[in-house]
């Protein structure tokens, strides 16, 4: 039982590459030191889109792909690469944002990235904004270049960084204006996925695991019935010499 804690733990401990929150807003800085060189290659992968939502400063991003996935980071840059914006629509049970020390401002949702390890499934659907305030508004004008960069980890060897995407700021009163997708090709690693593997053997020793503990609770409870049993049984028989005694 105790080798069987063991691996399970041992598992879990080397199940996914980003436990938790990234920690980090550089793609290229996470693909140099947070990982190995890809394994293997993937053409036309993923792709990102976007489209106007409720007005010419707020847009929807759309990221499709294909394995699923547990690490996830996306952040929009303007054309002196400073992160901007803001993710206000998101799944929060997934994803939360991750503070980034290249972003204008902080506590603003600039960066979004994965919140737990648990396999995710494609598209990913986010609701952005360049700005908040009449101030940040200012900032932008109608055809300013904005770069939506990311990444996903399918686990530590195997991760794809997003093509990126480029869109420019609408004009005001723009209606819902679908922006075509521009995506490129580029050379990442797609290998089968080996977490199903793992997942796999997780089930399996949780079976053994759970029908150990239920074999060894039935082992004690029929030796303390056993035990009772004897205990009676010479209760019983030191009863009966006793009478045969007085008796005698």
């Amino acid at each position: 039982m105790r080798i069987l804690l063991f691996l399970l733990a041992l598992l879990v401990s080397t199940a996914s590459a980003w436990p938790g929150n990234p920690g980090t807003c550089d793609v290229e800085k996470m693909s140099r030191e947070g990982h190995g060189p890809s394994k293997s290659t993937c053409k036309d992968c993923y792709s990102i889109t976007s489209s106007i939502a409720n007005d010419y400063l707020s847009y929807s991003l759309k990221v499709t792909g294909r394995e699923q996935f547990q690490g996830f980071l996306l952040y929009v840059q303007d054309a002196a690469n400073n992160t901007v914006g803001s993710f206000r629509t998101y799944d929060h049970f997934l994803y939360e944002p991750v503070e980034c020390q290249e972003a204008v401002e902080f506590d603003l949702n600039n960066t979004i990235g994965h919140s737990n390890p648990i396999m995710k499934r494609w598209p990913v659907e986010l609701g952005w904004t360049a700005a908040v305030t009449e101030d940040e508004a200012a900032k932008f004008q109608p055809g300013d270049k904005l770069t939506v960069r990311g990444m996903v980890v399918m686990d530590y060897d195997h991760w794809h960084i997003f093509p990126e995407f480029t869109f420019s700021i609408a004009q005001p009163g723009a209606e819902k204006l679908k922006l075509p997708a521009v995506h490129d090709t580029i050379p990442t690693h797609h290998h089968e996925y080996p977490n199903k593997l793992f997942y796999t053997v997780l089930v399996i020793a949780f079976i053994i695991y759970n029908g150990m503990s239920l074999l060894f609770k039935h082992l004690q409870h029929r030796r303390r019935q056993t035990r009772e049993k004897q205990t009676t049984f010479q209760a019983a028989a030191t009863g009966d010499r006793t009478i045969l005694l007085r008796d005698w």
